[in-house]
Order: C-alpha cells, then structure tokens, then sequence
C-alpha cells in the first residue's frame, strides 16, 4: 500500500471518530413556526424512517411551549419534537376522550336532550350569521306575532375582569333570566352565582374573578330591541311604558312631551278643582265618548293581554272606578284607581345608596322642603337583603328623628318575600318650607346591597 492510500485511509478514520462524538440534528434551530430551517448534520447519507426511535410513553402536557425556554446549562427543555407531540395529544384528548368525538350536549333549559352531538343544523324558519370567529347568531324568521328572538352565544368578558362592584355588561339586551355564565369553563347557577340587572345588559357575579380568569356568556336576544317577548305580561313591560314603579308612588301615567309614550308625574291641581279622569275599556262600556276625559290605552296587547284589566299589575274591573284617576300604588307594585281633587294629593321623596351597606349618618344627602306636607309613611326596599339580620333605617327632620318611639322604624329582615318594609303610621309630622330631611341607616343585614327609601308626604 502506498504511502498515499495510507495516509488517506487514515484521515478517513478520523473523520469517523469525529462524526460518532456529534449529536443528530435534523435541521433548523427551536422558533415559533417551526424555526428557520437549515441542512441536516451529524450522520452521513440520509435516516430510514424505520431507524428512527418513537416515544412509547405518548404523554400528554397541558398548557404551551415556550419559546426558546431554557435550562440553567442552556440546554432547551420546551421546544423540542417531544414536547410538542406532548402538548398536541392534550388538545385532542379534549375533543376526543378516550378516542371518542366529545362533541357537545344540547340542552333544552335546565332539561339534556341529547349529548356528543357533532353538528347543529338550523333548517327552515332560523338565519345563522357569524358575528366573529368564535361568536354567532342565530335569528328566528317565522312570524311569532311579538318580537322575534336571537342568541348570543360564547361572548367573551373577560377584558372585563376585574369589574368594579363584579358587575359586567354584555353587548347586547338580553331577555329576562336568559343570561347563562361560564366561569373558567363551568356554568354558573342564577341568583345562587349572579343576579341580572333591571336594565338587562348587565349582571353581578357573587364571585370575584381576578385577572386571569375566564368569564363567557351566552344569552337570548330580542330582535327589535325589546326586553319581553310575545306581548306584555304588565304595564311596566310595554313598550310605551315605564319600566319600573320604583319612587312613583302617588303619581300618574301621563303622554309625554314627545307624544310617543307614558311617564309617571305628579298631578297637581288647583284647591278646589275636581279633575274627572276615567280609564274606557276598548270593549263592553255603556256611555258615549264625551261622558270620559280619556286616557286610551290600546294597540301595545298583541299576545297576552287583551285589554287593560287583564294585565297582572292593573286593576281588575272598572266597577265603582267611575271619575278615578290612575297612580302608583303604595307598595310600588302595581297601579290603582283613586279619587283625584285639589286636596289630599300625596308626593314622595325617594334616596337611594348603591353597593354595599353600612351603618352611617345622614347618608345619599338632603331632601329640602319647599311647602308645608305632612308625612304619614316611609318605605324600604333592597335589591340584595342579605344572609342574615335586618336594617333599619331612621328619617330626621333638622337632625331629629320622626319615630318615636323607635320601633316604628322600617325594618326589612334579610328574608322578606317582597324586598319591601314599610315604617308604622306617622301621626301629626309636618314639615315646612327649608325643613331639611335626612335619612340614617342605623343597622344592616349582613350582606345587604342596593338600598331605596321612599318618605311619602301628603300634601294639603
């Protein structure tokens, strides 16, 4: 052998010697997106895919890769082959436990209907529109002679978290107790969980989501804007109508200034003056039209109620009604026929507190009197009573209480039905003109939220 072919196979050992100390590399260095690529090293010729070792352990690792993570030696420990298979097979054991399809349960209410369903299908009489990648709406076409409903589904809040008060608002008006929560991926039970608010764009949560929570909501909605659906239940759900009685005890509904709908306002008459004012049926009345100083009430019952008695908030029957006058009722429940003349005419003055409850003084400012009244009731109601205890509330005219003794202060336990006390009778309170009124909240229930009270003065 020559001294060449010598020295040849020689540098040719060497080269092997150094080829078995490299590490294999396929190529590329560890990036999002796969990495800038590169020529494979490390081994001569190319890998038979049969030579290639594979994991038999098929791991499965929650949450992501990090790029470019690494150890104290600078070794990468999260970006290799391996943990990205790991991280894969987690995603599809979500979608398929145990090799299955989970697919998604369809619920009908509170009631399962089916489970692992994989496609809905919306046939004749309902429009699918894609309102972002992960949000639809699905739109009833047929004709339900009231408003025609929408859903909402998976709308995403939590670029809200963390709310002030844990209240959230959605994008659109949902109809009543439809607001379905998801925290973190479980449903959340209403009123146990969170309560709607009255303007029904917004709820508040009875937990407290901090950054990095998840918060979801999926809701119905009425295609025209309206709150109900399918005709009135009350007067208050009408779409010309006030929506609350809440601080309108004594007034009346009146056609607003822009004629296109019913407030309530105090009706204020000469002394002396009888006003006759009478509600007409649309049907059944025996007198000719100039018998009524009308208030006509008609064209908004379309599926419900048919006439104005048959409303659940609304007097009954015209009997014995005849020259009575329309208003809020003590309670704040509903309306009531009353006579109406220049004397007796009551107004009220109403104070509200918003959030959390304490005790405290001359609290949510000062009613000042402008002419003599006397006062014969006050009210209190909270939208949140609480788990336990009451609270009572005091009325001070010029820093003096009006109850004496004190227990004929409104008391509301933290389980009343109705959300509403009412004071014992006041005998002989007057008030004049620069009389300053106050209220003082002198014990809560444990928890209590979102205080109203109404002082109801009669006028002379």
């Amino acid at each position: 052998m020559s001294r060449f072919t010598t020295q040849f196979f020689s540098y040719f050992d060497s080269l092997k010697r150094i080829l078995k100390t490299l590490p294999l590399n396929l190529g590329g260095v560890s990036a999002s997106g796969g990495g800038s690529g590169g020529p494979p090293g490390g081994f001569l010729g190319y890998l038979p895919q049969t030579q290639v070792a594979y994991d038999l352990t098929e791991a499965s690792l929650s949450g992501w890769v990090e790029e470019g993570a690494v150890n104290a030696s600078g070794v990468v420990v999260s970006g290799s082959l391996l943990d990205n298979l790991n991280h894969i097979r987690y995603r599809i054991e979500q979608i398929e436990p145990s090799g299955v399809n989970a697919g998604i349960a369809i619920y009908d209410g509170d009631e399962l209907i089916a489970t692992g369903i994989t496609i809905v299908n919306f046939d004749d009489g309902l429009d699918v529109t894609q309102i972002n990648v992960d949000k639809v709406r699905v739109t009833s076409t047929l004709d339900a002679s009231g408003a025609t409903t929408s859903g909402i589904y998976n709308e995403e809040l939590t670029s809200q978290i963390p709310a002030s008060g844990n209240l959230y608002t959605t994008s659109e008006i949902f109809l009543i107790e439809s607001l379905i929560v998801h925290y973190n991926g479980l449903r959340q039970n209403l009123t146990e969980d969170y309560t709607e608010e009255s303007d029904n764009q917004s709820f508040i949560t009875v937990f407290s989501p901090v950054s990095g929570d998840e918060l979801i909501v999926d809701y119905l909605i009425s295609a025209d804007g309206v709150v109900g659906s399918g005709g009135a239940d009350s007067f208050l759900g009408l779409n010309d109508t006030p929506d609350s009685y809440v601080g309108e005890s004594g007034k009346a509904p009146l056609v607003l200034s822009t004629e296109d709908g019913l407030d309530f306002e105090d009706i204020i008459t000469p002394s002396g003056l009888a006003v006759e004012l009478a509600i007409k049926s649309d049907v059944g009345h025996d007198h000719d039209d100039d018998y009524y100083t009308q208030v006509q009430i008609s064209g908004f019952l379309d599926d419900k109620a048919e006439n104005f008695l048959e409303l659940d908030d609304t007097p009954s029957d015209y009997t014995g009604d005849a020259s009575l006058v329309l208003v809020v009722n003590p309670e704040e429940d509903g309306i009531e026929f009353i006579p109406l003349s220049g004397t007796g005419w009551t107004v009220n003055h109403q104070w509200y507190v918003d959030g959390v409850l304490s005790t405290q003084t001359e609290v949510a400012g000062a009613f000042i009197v402008t002419e003599f009244h006397t006062i014969d009731y006050a009210y209190i109601y909270c939208k949140d009573l609480g788990t336990s205890g009451s609270t009572i509330i005091d009325v001070n005219i010029n820093g003096t209480t009006i109850f004496t003794p004190q227990s004929g202060r409104p008391e509301l336990a933290w389980d009343d039905s109705d959300k509403v006390a009412r004071s014992d009778l006041l005998s002989g309170v007057e008030v004049y003109e620069n009389d300053v009124v106050t209220i003082d909240i002198d014990q809560i229930a444990a928890g209590v939220r979102n205080l109203s009270v109404i002082l109801r003065l009669l006028r002379p």
